[in-house]
């Protein structure tokens, strides 16, 4: 049985339908969830903060770090530092993968989605886009 309140649980025990035991048996089932839920809802992190790191930041990583990727953070750093030492290409590389990760990415390292609006990420993501789109037309990029 799964139960959608403790409110239910006790209207099930106090009609007789539900033993002590099962009572007991059910609350600890379901203290455990609620708590297990928060836990989990405290570990992940907020999508827009990482947009915001990923859009600003994205060449060195930032928005890797704060997700939980290190190693890929840590790339992307290595990349970024040593790319005057080879004609800036590794830099290009690193933003294109930026770019791709600020479009792509939903989860942190942990598995978990980002916190947040989900309209409100998809419109960040948009509204990077056409900022950045209007920016390469300005500077005859594309």
């Amino acid at each position: 049985m799964d139960f959608e309140n403790l409110e239910e649980l006790k209207a099930l025990r106090a009609r007789g339908i539900l033993s002590e035991e099962q009572y007991k048996t059910y609350y600890r089932q379901m203290t455990r969830r609620l708590v297990s839920d928060r836990k989990e809802e405290a570990r992940s992190r907020n999508g827009l903060i990482y947009l915001l790191l990923a859009y600003f930041t994205g060449v060195i990583g930032l928005h890797n770090f704060y997700a939980g990727y290190y190693k890929r953070g840590g790339i992307q750093l290595f990349l970024t530092l040593i790319s005057f030492y080879m004609f800036y290409i590794p830099l290009l590389i690193t933003s294109f993968w930026a770019l791709a990760e600020f479009l792509f990415v939903n989860h942190g390292a942990n598995g978990m989605r980002f916190r947040g609006s989900r309209a409100a990420i998809w419109l960040c993501r948009l509204a990077g886009m056409v900022f950045l789109f209007f920016y390469a037309r300005k500077y005859e990029v594309i």
